[in-house]
């Protein structure tokens, strides 16, 4: 048996190969400001949403401005 609720989100890890072509693709900057620090890879739509980790549903998002998303969606610039 589990030990993970229920309603838990499974999170795959995503294969450096798709990093590199999600780092390539936004340019190695926030999607949403442009910056270049504190980057991190988002999902546009959350896997506890029905999300997955396809490259059309991953972008690069600087710290402030992944939080600010929290569980909403964030349209491409």
């Amino acid at each position: 048996m589990s030990s993970a609720p229920r309603n838990a989100t499974v999170r795959k890890v995503i294969p450096d190969d798709l990093k590199q072509f999600i780092w390539t693709r936004d340019e190695g900057q926030c999607r949403a400001c442009g910056s270049t620090t504190e980057l991190q890879y988002d999902h546009i739509i959350p896997l506890k949403m029905g999300g997955s980790n396809n490259a059309e549903n991953l972008q690069i998002l600087c710290g402030p401005c992944n939080r600010s998303k929290s569980a909403g969606l964030t349209t491409r610039s």
